[in-house]
């Protein structure tokens, strides 16, 4: 897999591209241990260090190759309590994030998860949410999200508690996505043929 380009942004002096690249790194899947374990609390000062900088660099190049909106540390087998969360543009790392308070009622939407390949299930979550996390220069960050980043931002905190999706909802609710989900892989392989 090709490395990603990483922009480093400095808020002094706008965007300044630099040449450091990460390589993606490998995805647990449905079944692997580590995707039920919960995270550890990352230390202030540990954020800082150059390995947690390319942690987050490898994270962000691992959902730009996957198209993801969304990825946990430990869906990579980090045991760090992180997840970032973006598109091609514009990613943004989450450290040590908690939701504070939400506002409105439990809405059902479609979600998927690269740690479920083909697998879409139908899960409650908060529309508005107020959270707190850190960014990945230490600073904390208190805002209220909404819409598409406030069901990531829950789908992806559940990872870092050991929940994954398929845990918020019905055993049958699950069993017939799977069954989804199995017609969708062979129609997908049918079609690369």
């Amino acid at each position: 897999m090709s490395n990603e380009e990483f922009i480093v942004i400095d808020t002094e002096k706008n965007t300044a591209p630099t040449k450091v690249t990460y390589n993606p790194l490998p995805v647990f899947t449905e079944g692997h241990p580590f995707l039920k374990e919960p995270t550890r609390e990352v230390g202030d000062a540990e954020i800082k260090t150059p390995e947690f900088q390319q942690a987050i660099g490898q994270l962000k190049a691992t959902m730009r190759t996957y198209n993801a909106v969304g990825l946990s540390a430990n869906q990579c087998g980090l045991n760090l309590n992180m997840f970032v969360l973006g598109t091609d543009v514009f990613q943004m790392a989450c450290i040590n994030p908690s939701i504070l308070e939400s506002e409105g009622e439990l809405v059902k939407k479609r979600e998927g998860c690269v740690s479920f390949p083909a697998l879409f299930l139908t899960v409650p979550r908060y529309e508005r949410i107020r959270v707190n996390y850190q960014n990945e220069n230490g600073e904390s960050i208190d805002t209220w999200l909404d819409g598409v980043t406030a069901q990531c931002f829950q789908h992806e905190l559940d990872h870092l508690a050991g929940l994954c999706y398929t845990d918020r909802v019905g055993p049958l609710a699950v069993k017939m996505a799977k069954q989804r989900q199995v017609k969708l892989i062979r129609k997908i392989k049918r079609s690369m043929k």
